[in-house]
């Protein structure tokens, strides 16, 4: 987040400058992601992509136009995403267990709205920016499919653009108002105006010059309101703004002194100060460490006791340099790292998972449980948690389900991570702590390890999920199963074999395969012809998931229901609105701001957490198969980064669930027929034309072919229901209105086509 208030002070006061585009001709620039795409997508744009989710429709086409500019004038790109969540971070997301704000705004709206309204009711909280964690695999695939160099920071992506330019690694840095509480940072770019052709940049020493401020003053007045390495106004500073706080230094104030009076404002002002000085960066040489660790050499004699965070800081907030151009480093050179730097920062991982980390291999949420002992689950962008979503959540299945995966992830970590004791809370209403017991033995790698899939294809070949389970039968996981430790000829190293060898790990621990290497009833379903001939085989596994996990009844998929009739036809509709809408609707790059439908988005959610859970499974099993290493080739290409990101884009589950479109377009389509059939009971063709012309009128500006995909979606539901029944056929569903309920959806389209 940006120092709260200082961009709109430094407009007022004509700090920020402007250039030609053409100076930064042939430069490598260093672009911080979160400020980018909150610069292309303001809160004024995608008014509705709260409402709909997924990745914005705007988006992808903003970024592919940027980078066309980029090539004209050979501007090399590298984007960097922040990473890990610091302690102070990852404390407000918790936000003392309580609804945060947004997730307040978002019930407030959608209580005030339903689907069939349209427009002028922003979804997006004021001010706010789109989150870019749930967007991660869609921007990373982006990149690698366009070639397009990106780095994801150990923590601070702000931290490691500053180090990357103080090494020559770019030649400028893209960041918010945060980078001018680095030092030494002289000039770098606030906003690209590509349809001007200009840039806005930003100068600290012309800042400090017009404000009349001292680089000390500027950070103690941006810690008190609040920046990205200490994210929340301070309680004696909750109505000021960045003006009454500069007019209030001018005039002799001490925002030290006043802080002296707060012992807990004064604390998080300090760890703020900590967490800015030694914030890790991914460095040359792979190593993890704070930006100046180079220089904490023992500049002290060995028995020199380190000082504590508190100490650092004030040392730090009471040193004025005698110019902005001081380097920070010669400031430092008398520190040691403080002995208490874990509580800012986070308990330390090995090398090795950051560099997983840096190509976006890795969950954060898995690793961020792990060093904070808590595994976080919010409320969903619908802002309802339904008796389904607890169950995927917070169900014993599921918490289960995660502890085997932590167990696996935790497998070759310190032993400290391995016994430590972690909580799933869930801020809900009421609160919901629950106990993940990662601490199994024997360990469920030792009980996996034995699962190598060697394809044999050749070199280059590329992973698809339809091809998986094509060749997936029980004589295929036997086949890839050795029983003794690998011999060379059957280590792997193609980036095939890695993902395919990941992901039957994952369905051990999903349980679609038992320990002893034997389908499962569930497993079973996967070679089934009706599952090996879709089109759409991760939409369907996700929903075979979410069966399994869910012990889904008939009630748990029509409710909730934007409609309040409770006729079977529009028990019918809302089901196929859902199944529907986990396809993706081809759109054009245009901002949304028509129908939604808060059902289809809390059944998306659902299912979106469906795609997080099968995520963390296949995660962990690639970085327990890395950091053993005892089954991949030697020729394993550590310091190859096209043969990492390969792997990468090939690893399945990473990218987000498509948005609610398709299904919105469905149930408009659907609740226009049956309106239409009820109003007109004898007009034969009358409704389907009805339908037809309005979800075309509707869409169009959306989508080329609404109606057209709309079909599509209703064949997927035919798919979805000859699973059903298999399940059905298998015992596997306990509900016998369940497939009552589909095949009387499906007796609605068979009418309707």
């Amino acid at each position: 987040m940006p120092i709260n208030t200082l961009e709109s002070h430094l407009f007022d006061n004509h700090s920020v400058n402007t250039y030609p585009f053409d100076v930064l001709k042939n430069a490598t620039v260093g672009i911080d992601v979160e400020h980018y795409i909150s610069r292309l997508l303001s809160f004024k744009k995608e008014l509705n992509y709260d409402a709909i989710s997924g990745v914005p429709l705007t988006l992808l086409n903003y970024i592919d136009t940027d980078l066309k500019m980029f090539q004209e004038l050979n501007i090399r790109p590298l984007f960097v995403f922040p990473g890990l969540k610091s302690t102070s971070q990852f404390e407000k997301l918790l936000n003392g267990k309580e609804l945060n704000s947004s997730e307040i705004y978002h019930r407030k709206v959608w209580d005030d709205r339903t689907y069939s309204r349209d427009g002028g009711y922003s979804f997006r909280e004021p001010w706010s920016s789109i989150p870019i964690r749930p967007l991660y695999g869609d921007l990373i695939t982006f990149f690698i499919e366009n070639n397009i160099d990106y780095l994801v920071a150990p923590y601070s992506a702000v931290v490691q653009l500053h180090y990357l330019e103080s090494k020559q690694m770019v030649d400028v840095v893209y960041s918010s108002t945060d980078y001018l509480l680095l030092n030494p940072t002289q000039k770098f770019i606030l906003g690209f105006e590509f349809q001007n052709r200009e840039f806005k940049s930003l100068d600290k020493t012309n800042i400090l010059s017009r404000l009349s401020l001292s680089f000390e003053q500027l950070k103690n007045i941006s810690f008190a309101l609040g920046n990205e390495f200490q994210p929340e106004r301070l309680p004696g500073f909750l109505s000021a703004s960045f003006p009454s706080l500069h007019d209030y230094v001018n005039n002799g104030g001490s925002i030290i002194n006043s802080l002296l009076q707060d012992p807990a404002s004064l604390e998080k002002f300090q760890r703020g100060l900590a967490l800015l000085k030694y914030a890790p960066v991914l460095k040359e040489d792979g190593s993890v460490g704070p930006l100046n660790s180079e220089l904490f050499q023992a500049s002290h004699p060995s028995s020199s006791k380190p000082p504590n965070i508190a100490q650092s800081a004030n040392s730090s907030s009471q040193s004025t340099p005698s110019s902005v151009n001081t380097s920070l480093y010669q400031k430092d050179q008398d520190l040691q790292i403080p002995n208490d730097l874990h509580d800012v920062i986070g308990q330390r991982l090995p090398n090795e998972l950051y560099f997983y980390i840096s190509l976006g291999l890795i969950n954060f949420e898995l690793l961020e449980s792990i060093i904070y002992d808590h595994y976080l689950e919010r409320l969903p962008l619908d802002a309802q948690v339904t008796p389904l979503y607890e169950k995927i959540t917070i169900g014993d299945d599921s918490i289960e389900l995660k502890g085997k995966v932590l167990n696996v992830l935790t497998s070759f970590l310190n032993r400290y991570y391995q016994v430590k004791r972690l909580q799933l809370t869930a801020v809900y209403q009421p609160i919901r702590e629950l106990s993940l017991n990662q601490r199994i033995q024997p360990t469920i790698y030792s009980k996996i390890r034995s699962i190598i899939v060697k394809t044999n294809q050749a070199n280059g070949t590329v992973f698809s999920l339809d091809g998986f389970f094509k060749s997936f039968s029980s004589k295929f996981v036997a086949d890839s199963v050795i029983t003794d430790y690998p011999n060379d000829s059957q280590k792997i190293s193609q980036p095939i074999d890695i993902v395919s060898t990941g992901l039957l790990r994952a369905l051990t621990i999903l349980g679609f395969v038992d320990y002893s290497f034997a389908l499962t009833k569930w497993g079973e379903l996967l070679v089934s012809p009706f599952f090996q001939q879709t089109k759409h085989p991760k939409e369907l596994f996700l929903l075979l998931v979410l069966f399994k996990l869910g012990k889904i009844t008939e009630r748990d998929l029509i409710e909730p229901s934007d409609s309040k009739a409770n006729s079977d036809e529009r028990k019918s509709i809302t089901l196929i609105s859902k199944i529907s809408g986990l396809l993706k609707l081809k759109t054009r790059p245009i901002n949304y701001n028509s129908k939604v439908s808060r059902s289809v988005l809390n059944f998306r959610s659902t299912v979106s957490k469906i795609n997080t859970i099968v995520s963390e499974a296949l995660n962990s099993s690639l970085i327990s198969l890395f950091l053993s290493a005892a089954e991949l080739k030697s020729s394993v290409r550590l310091n190859d980064t096209d043969y990492w990101r390969q792997i990468v884009k090939q690893t399945p589950f990473r990218t987000s669930v498509p948005n609610t479109l398709l299904g919105v377009a469905t149930l408009t389509f659907l609740t226009t027929y049956i309106n239409a059939k009820e109003d007109s009971p004898e007009k034969g063709t009358e409704p389907l034309e009805k339908a037809n012309t309005f979800i075309e009128q509707t869409f169009s500006p959306v989508s080329e072919s609404p109606k057209a995909q709309v079909v599509e979606g209703f064949e997927f539901f035919k798919e979805v229901c000859s699973v059903v029944k298999l399940l059905e056929d298998s015992k596997l569903i306990g509900d016998k209105s369940l497939l009552q309920r589909f095949e009387s959806s499906q007796k609605l389209i068979d009418q309707i086509q």
